[in-house]
């Protein structure tokens, strides 16, 4: 089974995460390649970011995981949608999709959410900040418009935590609860160009004609 916690920066997938491995859940370090994490972190440090290059190098990074774990069960955070909203918003959808093509998606996510209040009040409170902190809630916004769209297209089960109130812990146990407590789907959910078009269609609005035109033919 694999778990994905998902969000934009600061609703804290990371310390939730990790509060679920003390747990006793495995978690998966993303990137996993010490190269690819290297690379990630230095792009990241830059004024300019090539997009393309990082969309292709979280997608290697998720074929490289995926060989050595297999069947495994894990926790992770972020996953394939987090590249499917972030990504796209510099590179064409088809690339991004072409690169994690017939890649497992997560069997289960859980939707971290904080209000535009909160995540000001939070990027006030860091210190390091990379490049992203300048789209935050423009990125804020991407997920609150695609979560949705992927949550109503994918077999898999998608749960929304509003987080602007709850604990580290109490976020962490409310996971635990509801992870007890499921069935096992009957099989693994893939990505798939079909899905991608059904979610980066005409219906979504705010998208460029440039990314849509020609997409996934």
């Amino acid at each position: 089974m694999k778990i994905a916690i998902e969000g934009h920066d600061y609703v804290g997938k990371t310390v939730v995460a990790n509060r679920l491995a003390e747990m006793g859940y495995e978690k998966l370090i993303q990137p996993g390649n010490k190269h690819i994490r290297a690379f990630i972190k230095e792009e990241l440090q830059k004024d300019e970011v090539d997009e393309t290059m990082m969309a292709l190098a979280y997608a290697l990074d998720r074929h490289h995981m995926q060989s050595q774990l297999k069947d495994k069960e894990y926790i992770m955070d972020r996953s394939i949608y987090s590249s499917l909203i972030i990504q796209t918003d510099e590179v064409p959808v088809s690339i991004v999709a072409a690169a994690n093509d017939n890649l497992p998606m997560p069997d289960v996510v859980f939707w971290l959410r904080i209000s535009e209040k909160e995540l000001k009040r939070r990027m006030n409170n860091r210190k390091e900040k990379d490049l992203y902190d300048t789209r935050a809630f423009q990125i804020k916004e991407r997920y609150d418009t695609l979560m949705p769209e992927f949550r109503r297209k994918s077999t898999g089960e998608f749960h929304e935590i509003f987080c602007d109130k709850k604990s580290v812990d109490e976020i962490a146990n409310e996971i635990h609860e509801i992870l007890d407590q499921r069935t096992l789907l009957s099989g693994p959910f893939k990505i798939n160009n079909e899905y991608i078009r059904d979610i980066f269609g005409d219906e979504i609005k705010s998208y460029s004609e440039k990314f849509i035109k020609g997409l996934l033919k």
